[in-house]
C-alpha cells in the first residue's frame, strides 16, 4: 500500500479478531466522553468484560466486524471499528455501528469503513443496515444522508435510519 500523492489519508480494513480485545480496551479508554456518549448514548467509563467478550466474539457472517486502519509514517494505526449484527428473525437486516477515534474523525475513515462493511455484509446475504443514533450526532447523520438514507426520529432525541446495501455498495465512488 502506497500513500496517495495528493496527501489524502490511506485507509484499509481487516477483520476484527478475538486478540483485538486489548486494542479495543485501549482505544475505548482514549475516546473523549462526548464521543462515548454519542456512540453508546452514555459516557460510560470503560467496557465491561462481558461487553468485550461480545465485541470480540464475531463469526464474520451473523456478526461482522472490521477494524479500520490509517497508513502513517510508522505503519498502520487502528483508528476505528465497524460492525453489522444480523437481526434475529430478520436475516436480511443487520444492526450497524461505527466508531472512529476522536483524532481521526472527519477525515473520511467512517465513509471508507461503512463502504467496506456494506460490501462484506452483502456477500453474507445482508440487504439492509439499520442504525439508531442520537439526533445531535450530526456527523453520523451527514454520513447516512451522503448515502441516500432519510433518518426518522423514533423517540425523543433518538433517530433511526435504514440503509439499502444494494444501492449503497454501488455508490462507493461517491
Amino acid at each position: 500500500m502506497r500513500p496517495h500523492n495528493d496527501g489524502a489519508p490511506v485507509f484499509s480494513t481487516r477483520p476484527l479478531v478475538q486478540s483485538d480485545r486489548e486494542m479495543l480496551e485501549r482505544r475505548f479508554e482514549a475516546l473523549s466522553l462526548e464521543t462515548r456518549r454519542l456512540r453508546f448514548f452514555t459516557p460510560q467509563p470503560r467496557l465491561r468484560a462481558q461487553e468485550l467478550d461480545y465485541l470480540t466474539n464475531v463469526d464474520q457472517t451473523d456478526h461482522i466486524a472490521l477494524v479500520v486502519c490509517i497508513l502513517e509514517e510508522g505503519g498502520l494505526v487502528e483508528i476505528g471499528v465497524g460492525r453489522a449484527v444480523r437481526l434475529q428473525g430478520r436475516p436480511e437486516t443487520a444492526e450497524l455501528s461505527l466508531l472512529i477515534v476522536d483524532e481521526y474523525q472527519g477525515r473520511g475513515a467512517g465513509r471508507f469503513l461503512l463502504t467496506q462493511l456494506a460490501q462484506l455484509s452483502v456477500s453474507a446475504g445482508v440487504r439492509y443496515f439499520q442504525a439508531a443514533y442520537l439526533a445531535e450526532n450530526l456527523a453520523i447523520e451527514h454520513l447516512f444522508r451522503h448515502f441516500g438514507a432519510t433518518p426518522a426520529e423514533i423517540t425523543q432525541g433518538v433517530c433511526e435510519v435504514v440503509l439499502d446495501l444494494k444501492r449503497f455498495a454501488c455508490d462507493e465512488g461517491r
